[in-house]
């Protein structure tokens, strides 16, 4: 008999942290969240992105690495970590 057993908790496990990661994403600014998502989920250049959303590469590399701080952040809160102590690893 096969044991599924391990199989469903990853599962599980997977889908609670994209649930996590989904209600920290809402969370951002919306030109933020537009970034990331264009970056992260589109697989936009930094310059295409600057491009579809009128702001330099500059404002869209610090708009990025501020959002996934964040991210980073919660999604630390949320496992029980100290969001300084996760961001400084």
């Amino acid at each position: 008999m096969v044991d599924w057993s391990s199989d469903l908790e990853q599962s599980l496990a997977d889908a609670q942290m994209q649930q996590l990661l989904r209600q920290a994403i809402a969370l951002l600014q919306p030109l933020d969240k537009a970034v990331l998502v264009l970056s992260d989920f589109e697989d936009l250049s930094n310059r295409e992105i600057s491009e579809v959303l009128g702001v330099t590469v500059l404002a869209v590399k610090a708009r990025l690495h501020r959002s996934r701080l964040f991210l980073r952040g919660q999604l630390a809160v949320a496992l029980g970590h100290s969001p300084t102590n996760s961001m400084s690893r």
